[in-house]
């Protein structure tokens, strides 16, 4: 009997040390894992773990991995590479730095590579739709991008990793506008230098030209020169939003309109002048002296007429300028120039004209002073003509008051010119990078933030 009591209590202690290890063995093996989330943030960043080879990305692609409107990797250095600074403010920096989070946990391989130098890369319809403001902000982007890790084989490693999505449908995250932003800063500053030293010429001409044009003229052309210079500060300041570029497209639309009726005005004024010169009495039996000063004084006219005409269409090829330097329509921007430069060339034909006019008509500036018999009189009585001794030839004076009027007037036209070509060259420059991918090269800090950014040439292109 008590053998069998010892019994019992022995199994009863084996059953309970047996349950204490089973629970000891549960709460440890509960410990190791995580129970499983069944929903997470659509925002959230994933981590990227890099224990295996394999799997180590090389690059990050936004938007689909199989077609990616762009992509970020670990610059390497080329000698064919060239670089152009951009100028970005500190909101665009920090808002661009967004992108590049994973970035630093990118492969690192070949003996080029540039520690914390990274190529963002956008493939060119992106470059393109931002320059012709055919992309709005990106929205064209299946509402928003997300950066995706890949591996050297185009292997997907993570999906989501940097998402960013429209805000309620209608507002941009701070990297989306960045992208946009940047993009739109690069499309800016390749037509800033150029507004810039335009607008520096533009100015000291009109304070010149102020006593020469109608009030209205004059302060149209004024207004208009000032509200580029309120675009031009605004494009340099970077300080913009999208919504903005439509109504300074609507504006530049008014002041080339405004500028071409200034411009037709004042042709119709030069025409004036030259039907006047036409009319203009030359000869005189007694002196000739005030049809001299009437002829220089219609000169002078017509000289003042056509520096106002081409300050009219500075201001015009200025705000045309201007609309390549925000989002718009290039191609368009190419139309205007060309009417532009196909005006200047039938206004110079017109000049060459009147200054032909004045030359043919110079030799019928005569007075008694050209006559054989005032030359008769200088012979015997010099102390008769003393006083008209060393004075130029009125044909002369007024050849060479054509002649000055008409080189000041030439180079203006053709400094002019000069600048609606480059112009144009430097669109059609942007229409053919704009068809090829563009590439931004931004250095980092130790903290992941941008502290330069470069956009990137290809020599050989």
């Amino acid at each position: 009997m008590l053998s069998d009591l010892n019994m019992i209590a022995l199994i009863v202690v084996f059953m309970f040390i047996a349950i204490l290890l089973g629970y000891g063995f549960y709460n440890w093996r509960r410990g190791s894992y995580h129970p499983a989330q069944l929903s997470q943030a659509r925002e959230a960043a994933t981590d990227l773990h890099l224990s295996d080879v394999d799997t180590e990305p090389n690059k990050l692609i936004l938007g689909k991995v199989d077609d990616p409107w762009g992509e970020i990797v670990r610059y390497q250095k080329t000698e064919i590479d060239g670089y152009e600074e951009i100028q970005l403010d500190e909101k665009s920096l920090i808002g661009l730095s967004g992108l590049f989070h994973q970035a630093p946990n990118l492969a690192q391989s070949g003996v080029q590579m540039v520690m914390n130098t990274y190529t963002l890369s956008f493939k060119p319809e992106i470059a393109k739709g931002i320059a012709d403001g055919s992309l709005k902000m990106m929205e064209s982007l299946d509402g928003g991008f997300r950066a995706i890790a890949v591996n050297a084989k185009g292997k997907e490693i993570i999906q989501g990793v940097g998402s960013l999505h429209l805000a309620e449908g209608l507002k941009l995250t701070a990297g989306l506008m960045a992208v946009w932003q940047v993009l739109a800063v690069v499309t800016a500053q390749a037509f800033l230098m150029d507004i810039n030293k335009q607008l520096v010429n533009i100015n000291k001409e009109l304070e010149g030209i102020k006593n020469f044009l109608e009030h209205q003229q004059y302060a149209t052309l004024i207004g208009n020169f000032k509200y580029i210079q309120t675009i031009r500060d605004l494009l340099s300041s970077q300080s913009f939003e999208n919504l903005e570029f439509g109504v300074f497209l609507n504006q530049l639309e008014h002041i080339e309109r405004e500028c071409t009726q200034i411009m037709v005005a004042l042709e119709l004024q030069m025409n004036t002048v030259y039907a006047d010169f036409e009319k203009q009495p030359l000869r005189a039996y007694i002196s000739a002296q005030e049809n001299l000063l009437a002829s220089k004084k219609l000169i002078t006219n017509h000289e003042q007429q056509a520096r106002n005409y081409l300050i009219a269409a500075s201001v015009r090829g200025l705000a045309t300028q201007t609309r390549c330097a925000i989002p718009s329509n290039r191609n368009l921007a190419l139309t205007r120039l060309s009417t532009l430069q196909t005006e200047l060339s039938t206004w110079n034909e017109n000049q060459q004209k009147f200054y032909q006019l004045v030359s043919e008509r110079a030799p019928e500036l005569i007075d008694w002073s050209d006559s054989k018999f005032y030359s008769r009189v200088s012979a015997w009585l010099p102390s008769l003509t003393d006083r008209f001794t060393g004075r130029q030839k009125k044909q002369i004076q007024l050849k060479n008051k054509m002649q000055t009027s008409q080189d000041s007037i030439n180079q203006m036209g053709e400094l002019l010119q000069k600048s609606v070509l480059e112009t144009k060259n430097n669109v059609r420059n942007q229409l053919q990078e704009n068809s090829q991918p563009l590439s931004l090269l931004v250095e980092l800090n130790e903290n992941g933030q941008i502290i330069k950014t470069w956009k990137m040439h290809n020599r050989n292109n």
